[in-house]
């Protein structure tokens, strides 16, 4: 996130630039990365707003399941016997 955006304005961060560079991280095989740095610009640009600094928010228009799907994690537990003896 920072080496791509950090020397940009805020009015240079475009839905286009935030989707391609979900689209690099996503080819690195890091789904979970690419929602949380959405997340960030998403959190950035909302606080500019309230900040009375407004540009569009790019994050708005690149929806987190648009550009990666998580699976949920399989957690194992141990299963009880009937008789209440663990596996």
């Amino acid at each position: 996130m920072k080496k791509p955006f950090s020397a940009l304005l805020l009015s240079e961060i475009t839905e286009q630039r935030l989707r391609e560079l979900c689209d690099r991280v996503v080819e690195r095989k890091a789904p979970a990365v690419v929602v949380y740095a959405r997340e960030i610009v998403l959190q950035v640009f909302r606080y500019a707003d309230s900040r009375g600094v407004r540009y569009p928010n790019p994050a708005l228009g690149v929806r987190p399941v648009s550009v990666a799907t998580l699976r949920r994690a399989t957690v194992h537990s141990r299963q009880t016997k009937s008789d209440g003896s663990k596996n």
